[in-house]
């Protein structure tokens, strides 16, 4: 479970950055 799970949180992690660039523009 902690592979899958570092896997989420490393997507997670992608998904936010994105959700920050889009805001800011």
């Amino acid at each position: 479970m902690l592979r899958p799970n570092r896997a989420l949180a490393n997507s997670m992690k992608h998904c936010h950055c994105s959700v920050r660039r889009s805001r800011k523009m």
